[in-house]
């Protein structure tokens, strides 16, 4: 049975696996480039994300009025090398729906791996990205009754 956890806190298992997520959105955010395809920035990303000792499975694209916007897409859920949508290049001031998934192990759950998955808007403007309402670096916890 699974130790008592205090209720105004989350399992430091699932913390680390928010922060997992976060280190994949960091790995992808800094590979953005003017010019290059959303296939070089994927490659890019999943390096980074792999060295710093994460799993990660990258699919953002743009977005526009309609959701799913014109350009280049990065990665796809079931395919994390090469999509031929990604051989599009980047260009600057492009919103971005930065979607991804960090797979991590959470101890207090008898080691299960869980997905981390977040969906999180950001712009990009040919030199950074920063999120357009920010973006979850905490849970949101729901008192019982």
């Amino acid at each position: 049975m699974p130790a008592r956890l205090a209720d105004d806190d989350a399992p430091a298992g699932l913390k680390a696996g928010l922060l997992a997520n976060n280190g994949v959105q960091d790995a992808v955010t800094s590979a953005f480039r003017v010019g290059d395809t959303g296939n070089q920035v994927l490659a890019r990303a999943r390096a980074t994300a792999i060295a710093a000792g994460l799993q990660p499975t990258i699919y953002s694209h743009p977005i526009g009025y309609h959701g799913h916007g014109a350009g280049s897409a990065i990665g796809q859920s079931e395919e994390q090398k090469f999509v031929p949508h990604g051989e599009y290049r980047l260009r600057p001031n492009i919103a971005w729906s930065i979607e991804l998934k960090a797979a991590a192990k959470v101890p207090e759950w008898g080691g299960q791996e869980v997905d981390f998955k977040t969906e999180e808007d950001a712009f990009f403007d040919g030199k950074t990205v920063r999120y357009i309402d920010g973006r979850q670096t905490k849970f949101h916890l729901i008192e019982a009754k």
